[in-house]
């Protein structure tokens, strides 16, 4: 049986829309949730390795990785739901982790890292936890971060994240308020 080349162009189109629509929906739903979501500040301390699949990133551990909870009935890679407040000075702080979707707009769907029990803390994955540079700018990134640890005064180094329905988007990362590109420049 043979295909006639109207049928195999028809394919074609076909296998290309849904090529396009693939990478356009990601595109999307990111941009979405930078446009409507909430913006959290997260604490944060960075280290700076490198993927050499993807290039030179800031590995960033934030404060709300870890929860502390009495439940002790939690599983590693098990998807949780996690809802964020803003304290006082407007840092995200953990209000509830759930098993369950929240009715609020503001939680991110996340993951066990794991539970240490006799800490009664919940190790919890963003999934944003890497912050692509120029591969220039990382390792000076880093460095003017330790500096920054190492002398007398405190510096405060957190992350911009946008926070909508389950989807969380790493936005920039700052030290004293600059973003840390324009500190190493």
């Amino acid at each position: 049986m043979q295909i006639k080349s109207t049928q195999l162009f028809v394919i074609f189109i076909l296998v290309a829309i849904v090529q396009v629509s693939i990478p356009v929906k990601m595109i999307y739903q990111r941009e979405s949730v930078l446009k409507y979501g909430t913006v959290y500040k997260f604490k944060t301390q960075p280290i700076d390795p490198a993927d050499p699949f993807r290039g030179r990133y800031v590995q960033l551990h934030f404060d709300a990785n870890i929860y502390k909870t009495q439940e002790t009935n939690w599983k590693n890679d098990e998807p949780i739901y996690v809802s964020f407040i803003k304290d006082g000075n407007g840092f995200a702080q953990i209000e509830d982790v759930t098993k369950e979707a929240p009715n609020n707009e503001t939680y991110v769907l996340a993951k066990v890292t794991s539970y240490v029990k006799w800490r009664n803390e919940l190790h919890i994955n963003y999934g944003i936890e890497r912050f692509y540079m120029k591969e220039t700018k990382a390792k000076a990134a880093e460095i003017k971060y330790i500096e920054s640890e190492s002398d007398s005064i405190s510096h405060a180094v957190y992350a911009t994240v946008y926070v909508k329905a389950g989807e969380a988007v790493l936005d920039n990362v700052f030290i004293d308020d600059i973003p840390i590109g324009d500190v190493v420049e």
